[in-house]
C-alpha cells in the first residue's frame, strides 16, 4: 500500500457503492493501511452511497468482534488514527 501511495495512487477512488479503500482498511481495524492512506490524503469522512464513512464501518465491524480481545485491541488502534483526523 505505501508503494502505491508513494507513487501518487488515487487513494480516493471508490467501487460502484462508493466505497474507497479507508472504508476496507477501517472495516479490517487495519492502523498500517489506515496510516498511509491517510497519509496519501484519503478522507476519514468521505462517505459511500449509503452515507456511511470510514469511521462508521469501523465502530460496526468492532461491535461485532467485541468478543475477541486481540481484535478489539487491533480495532482500538485503528480507531485511535481515524479519529484523529
Amino acid at each position: 500500500m505505501s508503494l502505491l501511495v508513494a507513487h501518487s495512487a488515487a487513494v480516493s477512488l471508490t467501487n460502484d457503492l462508493g466505497e474507497s479503500a479507508l472504508m476496507w482498511a477501517a472495516r479490517t481495524g487495519n492502523p498500517y493501511t489506515i496510516k498511509v492512506l491517510l497519509g496519501g490524503g484519503a478522507d476519514p469522512k468521505q462517505a459511500d452511497k449509503t452515507d456511511h464513512n470510514a469511521i462508521f464501518y469501523l465502530k460496526n465491524a468492532m461491535e461485532e468482534l467485541a468478543s475477541d480481545r486481540s481484535l478489539v485491541e487491533r480495532y482500538s488502534t485503528a480507531e485511535a488514527i481515524l479519529q484523529k483526523r
